[in-house]
């Protein structure tokens, strides 16, 4: 028989599967590596064929069913090959209020193409995604991992067609890459005593110290002589988070590095990439120190100005400046910046102040100064006894007792033990532990190895989500380092306590924050819950005693063993302790990241830090708590938020997404979309989630449709209460909330898209009436009330001066401005 030549794609196949057994090879020994290494023979292949799966079963000793039972479960594996480019539409709630159906319409169009469609030239594969943690640039689409902000239906065929014309080595990968490789490499000195640590404090506190205001400097007794000694350098702060970073800061930094050598001041003048300062839909941010004058949405095209100007010749640049809503009056340091003022930043101390990538800005700060102190001076019980003295409940939405979570699990006689972060943030709207992990990723490490030593583990996890590169990148650098330097690993400050911690990435499944799910997948399973007792505390990662927190409740931790248990309940309320970071999104000025004392009301939350709506329009609801939440109306905005009292009017703390709505929002599309939302995330391991969600969603789109029945006002009601009751875990427990919330306190829209067919805000587009409306010019008034009440901006005009136009290619035909007109001039065609 005569054997056919070997083609091109025999000899790719073969490269490929060779690069998989070396993959197989690397994790075949460890325990739950399973995900980890499906997702490594992802980036091979580019997709996980039925062959792939194969071999990894018979090389790792797996039934072939477990394999594919967990490529299937998790949403970023794929199982037929994908285009060229992948395109996903981020459909969390910010990014949906402000536009997101419009802009994935518009990409379907272009592309001819549906959901999990490839184009027939195999360039671009479309999917959505529930959140890519990008809420300060709403509308957001990734692309190749390239995050694209404040999309609108228009941009869509430029930037497609700069992907078509884009060659295979994608430029911006190339100055990520180069920037990192600018960065010197840490210099391992290990860190072996107390005195060690002290000493490599002192080496840098001048630099960090130079970064906080004269107030922040009077509440630090040690190193204020240092702090205080005048200095004739600068530093250049430059946000590296995930918004700045795809608003262009990397090339903004460096072009920033590239003037001050051009004009010689490289030496007095020193750029640091930081994490999030919270402004996230206003970047880049640039902070200059020691002036603190702080400078938002720079592009890199402003480098060579800053530099001549601002470092040469001290002139402050007006133009770059923040400009505060509704007056729009310029603010010229961070401290006259009306978002910081009620904010006091614990988790967050650090984030927009160290290099999130440099363990000596860390080591400066303080850093690991609560592990030194745990390990010297506590005892584990004393650990534990401060955690809860401190009153600091859990921040991943249930609100328990911290302490009391580490006293099960530190008295649990079995061994070994394990202490697991739970950094899959998949709420739509929450980007807060992203955000510290960006920003300040060594205070999550140190906290965990203060809980390893308190309750007497040795071994830690980080489960992260895969849609946070950035994230993970700094993860891995700030172990890499710990370990380099001895602050992780063997005997640790020479205390005689060892203590490592490895990463374990999700794969794309909403249920996985439940924390019973999430062990299983850190066991390389799927993600599915389970019932307990037992808890985690007894019997958690394989079986054994395991901790679990968010990033959030580890990123306090540090601080309550330094400054002590008192010292952290003095903030708050009596029953909810300390401080709260939110995500601030959807209509709303000031979109972004804060942290504030527990008990700060939502209304100075919303007009305060957040600037008020855009536009002038009416505040109409707030949602709290992501999908497990409920929306609140405005006669809640003085409501102080803690856990206690958010429940009280029928929401949740949940992980502390804060998505604002105005006029233009349907209360009844709104509570069809978290349905929709819950409703696609469940694991259906239980009846009363996989089938109660599907018939909730099927009532509430049908009255979105002009179909529904007063009847079902009713059913609504009574089956959420159901579903609450008798659902596995918190998803299905939580997953009528914004159901009953909204027909709680928006009651009247669901009644008028039944009763009238009518929707109130011109959303629902099978209630749209067919005749657009007019103006007649000769009765305007020229007031301008129309346009602040039009839901899609679709009337132009200048008041005062002339009549207003009504757009009928734009216009919805809702009727608000009809309804509201004083001169009653405004009318429906053919009416």
């Amino acid at each position: 028989m005569v054997r056919s030549p070997m083609t091109p794609e025999d000899d790719q196949h073969r490269e490929k599967m060779r690069l998989l057994d070396e993959v197989i090879d690397r994790y075949k020994d460890s325990p739950g590596q399973l995900i980890r290494l499906l997702q490594q023979a992802q980036e091979i292949f580019g997709y996980l064929p039925e062959a792939v799966q194969c071999r990894v079963a018979e090389r790792m000793g797996l039934p072939v069913g477990e394999v594919a039972g967990v490529v299937s479960f998790y949403s970023l594996f794929h199982r037929q090959p994908k285009g060229k480019h992948s395109i996903s539409v981020c459909m969390g709630t910010a990014c949906y209020v402000k536009g997101a159906p419009e802009v994935l319409s518009a990409i379907k169009k272009e592309l001819d193409i549906d959901l999990d469609q490839t184009t027939a030239d195999g360039m671009f594969t479309l999917t959505d995604t529930r959140c890519v943690g990008a809420c300060g640039l709403a509308p957001a689409i990734v692309i190749d991992g390239e995050v694209h902000g404040r999309m609108k239906a228009a941009d869509v065929p430029a930037l497609l067609a700069s992907y078509r014309n884009r060659s295979d080595h994608d430029e911006r990968d190339v100055h990520i890459t180069e920037d990192r490789e600018e960065k010197s490499p840490i210099v391992a000195s290990p860190i072996g005593t107390i005195e060690d640590l002290t000493a490599s404090r002192e080496r840098h506190a001048a630099r960090f110290f130079q970064r906080l205001s004269k107030e922040q400097l009077s509440k630090l007794p040690d190193f204020a002589s240092v702090a205080a000694a005048p200095s004739t350098s600068r530093q250049i702060l430059v946000c590296a988070g995930t918004g700045c970073t795809s608003s262009r800061s990397v090339e903004l930094r460096q072009a920033l590095q590239r003037e001050l050598a051009r004009c010689g001041r490289d030496q007095e003048t020193t750029v640091v990439p930081t994490g999030c300062f919270g402004f996230c839909e206003l970047g880049p941010v640039v902070v200059i120190h020691p002036e603190r004058v702080f400078y938002c949405q720079v592009d890199p095209g402003d480098a060579k100005e800053i530099v001549e100007r601002h470092i040469g010749q001290g002139e402050v640049i007006e133009r770059l400046l923040y400009k505060h809503p509704p007056e729009g009056a310029s603010r010229r340091t961070i401290d006259e910046n009306e978002f910081f003022h009620p904010q006091h930043r614990v988790a967050l101390r650090n984030c927009g102040v160290i290099d999130p990538e440099d363990i000596d800005d860390c080591l400066a700060s303080g850093g690991y100064g609560g592990l030194a102190k745990a390990l010297t001076a506590l005892t584990p019980e004393q650990v534990v006894d401060e955690v809860t003295r401190s009153g600091l409940r859990g921040r991943g939405g249930a609100g328990f007792l911290t302490g009391r979570k580490w006293a099960f699990t530190a008295a649990a006689p079995d061994s070994p033990k394990y202490v697991v972060c739970n950094a899959d943030e998949g709420d739509p709207g929450a980007f807060m532990d992203r955000s510290i992990l960006e920003g300040d990723p060594h205070a999550v490490l140190e906290a965990m190895a203060i809980a390893g030593y308190a309750i007497g583990a040795r071994q830690g996890y980080v489960y992260v989500r895969a849609e946070y590169p950035v994230a993970v990148h700094r993860l891995e650098v700030a172990i890499d380092q710990a370990r380099q330097r001895g602050l992780l690993g063997e005997d640790i400050l020479g205390t005689g306590f060892s203590f490592d911690i490895e990463l374990r990435l999700g794969a794309g499944a909403f249920v996985c924050g439940e924390e019973t799910a999430l062990l299983r997948s850190v066991s390389g399973k799927r993600g599915e819950p389970r019932t307990r007792p037992p808890y985690p505390a007894l019997s958690g990662l394989w079986g054994k005693p395991t901790l679990l927190n968010n990033v959030e409740t580890y990123a306090n931790i540090p601080q309550i063993i330094v400054n002590g248990a008192g010292w952290y309940a003095a903030m708050g309320t009596e029953r909810s302790k300390g401080t709260k970071i939110f995500s601030l999104a959807g209509k709303i000025n000031n979109t972004g990241l804060i942290e504030v004392p527990m008990g700060t009301t939502l209304r100075t939350i919303i007009y305060d830090i957040g600037g008020g709506i855009p536009g002038g329009r009416a505040f109409k609801a707030v949602q709290t708590g992501g999908p497990s939440g409920g929306c609140l109306p405005a006669q809640y905005l003085d409501t102080p938020i803690d856990y206690d009292s958010l429940i009280a009017v029928g929401s949740m703390m949940g992980s502390g997404g804060l998505i604002v709505m105005d006029e233009r929002d349907c209360m009844v599309d709104i509570a069809r979309f978290y349905l929709e939302f819950t409703q696609d995330e469940s694991c259906g391991k239980c009846t009363p989630c996989r089938i109660g969600t599907r018939r909730l969603l099927e009532i509430i789109t049908a009255i979105t449709e002009g179909k529904g029945e007063m009847d079902d006002l009713d059913r609504l009601e009574e089956l959420g209460r159901d579903i609450r009751e008798a659902s596995l875990c918190g998803l299905g427990q939580t997953a009528p909330n914004p159901v009953l919330s909204t027909l709680r306190y928006f009651r009247h829209e669901y009644e008028a898209h039944i009763r009238e067919k009518r929707c109130p805000a011109g959303v629902c587009a099978a209630l749209k009436p067919k005749g657009k409306y007019r103006i007649d010019a000769e009765k305007c008034r020229r007031c301008g009330l129309c346009v602040r009440l039009c839901p899609v901006e679709a009337i132009h005009g200048e008041a005062r001066k002339t009549p207003f136009v009504i757009d009928a290619e734009r216009c919805v035909a809702c009727g608000a401005c009809a309804q509201k007109c004083p001169a009653k001039c405004i009318a429906q065609e053919g009416a």
